[in-house]
């Protein structure tokens, strides 16, 4: 992470402010992007979707567009591989966070067209005995959180089986 935080502030920093900061900064936030914001690693932790739109543009060749001044091949490369580090080093960081997993079942209407799709009988109706799927906070009926899976429920689905 050290090496990352002096390659930002000795090379790649200089480059952003050369070749970046004129369409990406407080005045001017091209694509809602403002590089000026980041004036040390430890802010770019904070934010690292940003890094991977910049990746991606320098990878496409969108970034500078045409009508900017132009980074050279070399520069290029040392902004995307510095870049490219940066996410990889965020992303091995980030592994094995403790993220709550939710066991998903198939909802009522995802569960009929499987059948009927496995069987090629479309008067089929399974779900006839099961409970509504509840609607999550968001309003959707196949949110993972909303669908639960009781007993009964699974007797439900070895007995439409």
């Amino acid at each position: 992470m050290k090496a990352l935080a002096k390659a930002y502030a000795s090379e790649i920093r200089p480059l952003l402010e050369r070749y970046c900061h004129k369409c990406h900064s407080e005045d001017r936030t091209e694509a809602d992007i403002d590089l000026t914001a980041f004036a040390t690693l430890e802010e770019i932790r904070e934010q690292p979707e940003i890094w991977q739109k910049v990746d991606h543009m320098l990878d496409s060749r969108q970034m500078p567009p045409k009508k900017a001044r132009k980074l050279e091949d070399e520069q290029r490369a040392r902004l995307s591989l510095w870049v490219c580090r940066y996410l990889t080093v965020e992303a091995e960081a980030s592994v094995g966070d403790p993220v709550p997993v939710v066991l998903r079942r198939p909802s009522n209407a995802g569960y009929t067209h499987t059948v009927r799709d496995l069987t090629g009988v479309d008067t089929l109706d399974p779900i006839r005995e099961f409970p509504v799927d509840g609607a999550a906070g968001e309003g959707f009926t196949n949110t993972g959180s909303a669908l639960v899976m009781s007993p009964s429920l699974i007797s439900k689905y070895l007995q439409a089986a």
